[in-house]
């Protein structure tokens, strides 16, 4: 459960994926962001290797086990504060990163139930399908944060 609980322990996963780590908490740290001391960077590390999240090679490079995580159903709350911790974090990159080094925007919908629907259904086929090209994508040098914020403004017509 402490995979779910820190932020960081999914950020180094995701960072290992990218780099060929064989074990320079240094590098491990300075390559994340926001940066991690050198012995936090490899504490996380060793705790993922513990937790059979990643594995050390023949030749010490730090491999994830499998590209995707799914948590367990019992981690729900977890999942949920770790979202909000992403959430806020994604608010934050509006200044901290010039707007060619990311993308945030924000639309306000007016909408049917039934396309209100629709538009979930759609978000959730674009899930997918960023699923598909990442697990294709044998060349990741760099971790990004991408996150889909859907939910009520107001309340329906009818509840008024």
């Amino acid at each position: 459960s402490r995979y779910y609980q820190d932020f960081r322990y999914p950020l180094v996963r995701a960072a290992l994926q990218c780099l060929k780590w064989k074990g320079d908490g240094t590098q491990l740290g300075a390559f994340v962001d926001p940066p991690l001391a050198p012995a936090v960077a490899s504490r996380i590390a060793k705790d993922l290797v513990d937790w059979g999240l990643v594995k050390v090679d023949s030749d010490g490079v730090h491999r994830v086990t499998d590209t995707f995580v799914e948590p367990p159903a019992t981690m729900h709350e977890q999942v949920r504060a770790l979202n909000r911790t992403w959430i806020t974090q994604g608010a934050e990159a509006i200044a901290r990163f010039p707007s060619n080094r990311r993308h945030v925007s924000t639309i306000l919908l007016t909408v049917s139930e039934s396309t209100r629907r629709e538009v979930a259904r759609r978000i959730d086929r674009f899930r997918q399908d960023v699923f598909e090209l990442l697990r294709a994508d044998q060349k990741a040098d760099q971790v990004l944060q991408l996150s889909i914020q859907y939910f009520p403004r107001s309340r329906a017509k009818e509840s008024l």
